[in-house]
């Protein structure tokens, strides 16, 4: 029997869904008060800074205000992210259905194991990109307000520029191509596509990119936080836990979905 490698899918999408989508996720669904105030404060710009100490309080709050507006839109808008989910199933349910299930009746094997569990961190990905795509407007909306946002220095304008740009090279990222890799490794069950493994090298490394510039957004950001920001962190913090309650559950229900459309059992 082979074994289900949804489960593998789960541990390398984490980072990358998260990520994309709300930044905060990328460290755990329910962050301290102070990290995820740091990641909300979300500002960005190339105008000439002016060195008044408020500027920096007074930008950070919006930011904040702007970040909770975003998370609350991918909240609302959950049901979309599943229902992106499961058109990706029925494409696979109509397209390439049990392409995999001559497999299910043959002996496992480490090698064998290697190549299903790769291809499971592919389903993974396709399925975090699809859910993600319910995020691409609220992005959009996020980085029009904070490129409008003034510092009296360069590095949160730098910092947020980066982040911004590794999250947009995640939400432009396309699926691939299940169907047609299914049926490679149905064929050569000992070797991992080649589409599946570049795939992956893509979608972990602009997750790598993602997690890098956040550490670096929040350690520049992090200073300009006020008492009166306080109930804005809590927030972002509540939202954060729902988004991720959300999308895990969708990825758990679909996962299951895909393999078994694929003829995976066990």
């Amino acid at each position: 029997m082979i074994a289900n490698p949804s489960s593998s899918a789960r541990t390398h999408r984490r980072v990358p869904l998260v990520a994309a989508a709300t930044f905060v996720l990328a460290f755990g669904a329910v962050m301290s008060a102070a990290t995820a105030g740091a990641l909300a404060a979300t500002p960005r710009t190339g105008t000439t800074p002016v060195t008044t100490p408020s500027l920096n309080t007074a930008s950070d709050h919006a930011a904040l205000t702007a970040y909770r507006t975003y998370i609350q839109a991918l909240v609302t808008n959950a049901n979309l992210g599943r229902q992106r989910d499961a058109a990706l199933v029925s494409t696979v349910a109509s397209s390439c259905q049990n392409a995999l299930s001559q497999l299910s009746g043959e002996p496992s094997t480490p090698v064998r194991q290697a190549v299903l569990a790769n291809f499971g961190e592919e389903i993974g990905g396709d399925l975090g990109l699809a859910f993600l795509s319910e995020a691409k407007r609220p992005f959009a909306q996020l980085s029009s307000v904070l490129g409008g946002l003034q510092w009296s220095t360069r590095a949160p304008a730098t910092a947020i520029r980066q982040l911004l740009s590794a999250e947009r090279t995640v939400l432009r990222m396309p699926q691939s191509d299940l169907c047609a890799n299914a049926a490679q490794v149905s064929t050569y069950p000992r070797v991992i596509p080649a589409a599946t493994q570049a795939f992956l090298n893509r979608y972990l490394a602009a997750s790598a990119n993602v997690s890098s510039r956040f550490h670096n957004f929040l350690t520049v950001l992090q200073r300009h936080e006020t008492r009166a920001d306080r109930p804005l962190v809590a927030a972002i913090d509540t939202l954060a836990a729902q988004f991720s309650a959300a999308s895990a559950s969708a990825e758990q229900t679909y996962s299951q979905s895909v393999m078994s459309d694929f003829g995976v059992t066990g």
